[in-house]
């Protein structure tokens, strides 16, 4: 999955499409790998399963895999936010 994160948002949501990557806020500073700790969390949580970050732990553009779920099973939660 692609993503588009915005540290140090007021509230950790996703916030829609941005081009290709899902927007996604996050309650975190860029600092120390404070957002990607919360972006995977929030993605954890939201899909019922765990998520890693594959590509861009120092760029806002990441690419996170959930290992063992198809893309469909991925989708759900988050199209219904």
């Amino acid at each position: 999955m692609l993503v588009q994160a915005v540290p140090g948002a007021k509230l950790t949501e996703i916030r829609g499409q941005y081009g290709d990557r899902l927007k996604i806020a996050l309650n975190a500073p860029p600092e120390d790998g404070r957002a990607n700790e919360e972006l995977i969390a929030f993605l954890s949580k939201l899909c019922k399963c765990p998520a890693e970050l594959v590509h861009g732990t120092a760029s806002r553009r990441k690419t996170v895999r959930f290992p063992g779920i198809s893309a469909t099973e991925v989708a759900a939660p988050l199209t219904s936010e």
